[in-house]
């Protein structure tokens, strides 16, 4: 099982998929579904560790732009439909949305906007 790296300082905390959250600190070992940024992640230790890693390991999707080429509706839907289905929430972008309403769901989902 991948665990959060020994020198981390402070907490991290991780929704379930049924919205409660679980702190995790230096040392913890990440539970089975729970996704971690790569950055929070202990150093693999052989080929089993290289396993767990790539288990835990986040499908990151770059956050858009808010300015310039790819800042529009379009992009921050898919970024918007990926993040709430690697989450496992239930949040409904409608197909007219704009950009500032759909940064404003993520917002208040507490997905990453920038």
């Amino acid at each position: 099982m991948a665990k959060i790296r020994e020198d981390l300082i402070g907490i991290t905390i991780v929704r379930d998929a049924s919205g409660q959250d679980h702190p995790l600190g230096a040392g913890a070992e990440i539970p089975k579904g729970f996704v971690v940024g790569d950055h929070l992640l202990a150093a693999p230790s052989g080929s089993e560790g290289q396993k767990n890693q790539s288990e835990a390991k986040t499908s990151e999707s770059a956050v858009p732009s808010k300015r310039g080429p790819g800042s529009g509706a379009p992009a921050w839907r898919a970024y918007a439909m990926a993040e709430v289905e690697k989450r496992g929430l239930n949040i409904e972008i409608p197909d007219d949305a704009s950009r500032d309403d759909i940064i404003t769901a993520l917002e208040e989902a507490q997905i990453p906007t920038e």
